[in-house]
């Protein structure tokens, strides 16, 4: 674990981030919402940014990750083909198979979710009124350890469908899109 300002060890966590090209100047950063930090701090965690244009491999032989986080932000190549998105696409699955191939535990998140979602066998597909919105999201079953009924934010123009057999629903949104899963094992 990491020592972060005279806290116990934190156990440590590697994280996807957002690519964000910008033309004036022209530069390409990688980004990550300063909200995640306190956050993973709080929970005794501390975050280790994954770079966009590094070798994923090191950050976990460096670092031992006790957890893996894909981030929101962009969309997936399969939905907007770009350069930006497939090194992103490229990124994330690196992460999933050293994640998975180490029993590492993972944790997608918006865009994440997502790309968790196709790479296991599901679909991705157009949902209405679900970008800039607030909405209601309930228990799929009583059994969920999700806090639920709750308000969730909702940033995104696709939703989840035709969930691969591995996967086990726990919450879904007021049309019945699914809002939140976990892999079965």
């Amino acid at each position: 674990g990491v020592r972060c300002h005279g806290e116990p060890h934190l156990k440590t966590i590697l994280i996807s981030q957002r690519i964000v090209y910008q033309s004036n100047p022209e530069e390409t950063r990688d980004a990550l919402d300063v909200r995640w930090a306190p956050i993973a701090q709080n929970a005794g965690f501390i975050l280790i940014p994954v770079p966009s244009f590094g070798q994923v491999s090191d950050y976990f032989n460096l670092v031992k990750p006790v957890g893996c986080i894909l981030s929101g932000g962009n969309d997936l190549s399969s939905i907007e083909d770009s350069e930006v998105n497939r090194i992103r696409d490229r990124i994330e699955k690196s992460l999933f198979d050293l994640s998975e191939s180490r029993n590492i535990p993972i944790l997608g998140v918006c865009r994440g979710c997502q790309f968790l979602w196709q790479y296991l066998g599901g679909k991705i597909t157009p949902v209405q009124n679900h970008a800039g919105v607030s909405h209601q999201i309930t228990a799929v079953n009583s059994q969920s350890s999700i806090p639920l009924p709750c308000a969730a934010g909702s940033y995104h123009n696709y939703g989840l469908s035709n969930p691969p057999t591995t996967i086990e629903v726990l919450a879904l949104a007021p049309d019945q899109s699914i809002e939140a899963w976990k892999h079965k094992t």
